[in-house]
Order: C-alpha cells, then sequence, then structure tokens
C-alpha cells in the first residue's frame, strides 16, 4: 500500500522536530521508529532515508552510513538521499565530509537552488566565512530576488576574518577539534551558532555548540575542551580571535 506524501512530509517534520529538541522523549523516538518501519515496507528508499536521519540525530554513524547506502543502492544518483546524507554527515560531527558532500549534489545540478543554499550552510556552518561569502555571490546571480537565510551573518563573519586576517582553514579546523572532543566524550550536540561578540577592549568569532546534556555534563566537556585547546597548534593559530564552548540545549 502506497504511503500518502502528507505522511511522509508529517514524519520529516517530527524528525526535524526531534533533531532540534534539547529534551528527546522515549515516546516520541519510540513513535517515530514505529511510523518510519511502516514507511519503509512500502518504499524502501524513503525507508532507509529517513532511518539514516534518525540514526544521525542519535549519533549512530555505522547506522547512519548503512542505512544511506541500502537507499543508495536501490536509487543511485536521488537527489533527496544525497542531500540528506549531508545534513546527516554534519549531525554526526563530519563537517568537512558534509561541506563536501553538498558541494558534490550542487555540482550535479548547479542550477538548483535548494542545492546551493544547503551547500552554502555547511559552509558557513563549517567555520569558513570567506568560502560562503564568495557562495553567496553565486547565488545573487541564481536568485536576485531572494536573500540567503544566513546572508548578513555571512557578510558579518567575512568581514571580521578579513579584517583579522583569519582563514577559513584554521577555524574549521578548530571547529573540528571541538566536534571531535565531543564525539570522543559520547556528547549529543544539537545545534551550532556563529557570531561575532566583543566588549569594550576586543571582539572574536564565538560559536556556541548546543548539547543534549546536563550542565553538569557541559561543563565537564568544556574543562576537555579547553584542555584540547592548549594542546592545539591550530588553536594558537586563531587565539582570542575565535571560541567555541559548548552550551546546555534550551528545551
Amino acid at each position: 500500500m502506497a504511503i500518502p506524501e502528507e505522511k511522509h512530509q508529517e514524519i520529516v517534520e517530527r524528525l526535524n522536530a526531534f533533531a532540534n529538541s534539547g529534551e528527546r522523549g522515549e515516546f516520541a523516538l519510540r513513535a517515530l521508529e514505529r511510523d518510519i518501519k511502516t514507511l519503509h515496507k512500502a518504499d524502501p528508499v524513503r525507508g532507509f532515508t529517513l532511518r539514516g536521519m534518525l540514526a544521525s540525530n542519535l549519533g549512530d554513524e555505522p547506522g547512519t552510513r548503512e542505512n544511506f547506502q541500502s537507499a543508495r543502492r536501490l536509487e543511485p544518483k536521488n537527489w533527496w538521499i544525497e542531500f540528506n546524507f549531508g545534513r546527516a554527515l554534519f549531525n554526526l560531527g563530519y563537517p568537512k565530509e558534509a561541506r563536501e558532500q553538498a558541494e558534490r549534489v550542487y555540482q550535479a545540478d548547479p542550477s538548483n537552488i535548494l542545492s546551493l543554499d544547503e551547500w552554502i550552510v555547511q559552509v558557513i556552518f563549517s567555520g569558513r566565512a570567506l568560502e560562503a561569502s564568495n557562495k553567496l555571490k553565486e547565488r545573487t546571480r541564481l536568485s536576485p530576488e531572494r536573500n540567503h537565510r544566513d546572508s548578513a551573518l555571512i557578510e558579518e563573519l567575512a568581514e571580521f576574518f578579513k579584517f583579522h586576517e583569519l582563514r577559513d582553514d584554521d577555524v574549521e579546523d578548530v571547529f573540528v577539534l571541538t566536534l571531535n572532543v565531543l564525539r570522543e566524550q559520547g556528547g549529543h550536540r544539537i545545534a551550532t551558532t556563529f557570531s561575532v561578540s566583543q566588549d569594550e577592549e576586543s571582539e572574536w568569532v564565538s560559536g556556541e555548540v548546543s548539547l543534549a546534556e546536563s550542565v553538569n555534563t557541559v561543563v565537564d566537556l568544556n574543562e576537555k575542551l579547553a584542555e584540547a585547546w592548549a594542546e592545539s597548534e591550530v588553536a594558537a593559530k586563531v587565539g582570542d580571535l575565535v571560541n567555541f564552548m559548548f552550551v546546555p540545549a534550551e528545551v
């Protein structure tokens, strides 16, 4: 029996809400698993893809990769599979791999504005403000009537990078270092935000990594992060111009 498109969209919306929630109830998880299983019987391609997306939100790397590979075997070069695989990689804490995946999806169809938008998101939230700023120019050519949702943030960060001679590679590397600490400690990331912060004497790029963890766990993770930064040559390069920290997600 075919699953109505509305039901598929409803599952995707619930999955996104679950991913962005700081408090993940067992009931919501079990209901998602049940409904994805039902959809999978009628539409294995979507079923495997949704299972992979859910696995990435739970930090299950093997489950993520296995389910997306299963979807790919059934339907190679499917835009929806490849698009969501990039997001899943970012959820798992692999921003470089996610960025490269988003680029491949866009290059397969350079006229697709949604693919370009996603590529820009992956670039800026990997810490690459200068590259993201360049991508915005390409986007303006394709869609001059509508700005990218993160345009203001990208230009603010790019201006900061240029003024302080920050390199995209260095900022991305310290972000990867931050996510590696989180993965090694088994923490679970909900979201990452970037901003330019300042006080009376200085300004810096602030990256806040929201976690579905207790306050005490977040404190412990920030101590581990400080230790890793103190030993990192890349962190020494950016100095006080970039700061990442873990924060408890709002529930």
